[in-house]
């Protein structure tokens, strides 16, 4: 990651250096520094998956929410080499994208339990 814009010590402008380019605004030095400003698009979830930036959200009102949780459980059933032994049938041949999970739940294909 680079600087790309200085404003002031807290009021900076960090560009990733991946395909993604991504930037953050209105960062802080000290945090750019200390290596604790993070990537959107780092794969974080089983070396795959990743949350980047857009309409969907991981939690409401301080609450995982449950799409997050079934995208997440499915990328650790595909990639997780821990899970490998217990959920044979998916290791390794399937594609998971949070939108369509969101999108199923939301179609009420899934059921969501907001309590």
């Amino acid at each position: 990651m680079k600087i790309i814009r200085y404003g002031s010590m807290s009021d900076i402008d960090i560009q990733f250096m991946d395909e993604y380019g991504y930037i953050v605004h209105d960062a802080v030095y000290t945090n750019f520094k200390n290596g604790q400003i993070r990537n959107p698009y780092d794969k974080t979830i089983n070396n795959i998956g990743y949350l980047g930036v857009g309409k969907y959200m991981t939690k409401a009102y301080g609450k995982i929410l449950e799409s997050y949780n079934v995208w997440h459980d499915m990328l650790r059933r595909c990639y997780s080499e821990t899970a490998k032994e217990k959920f044979q049938a998916y290791f390794q041949v399937c594609k998971v994208s949070y939108g369509i999970i969101i999108k199923t739940l939301l179609s009420g294909l899934m059921k969501i339990d907001m309590t």
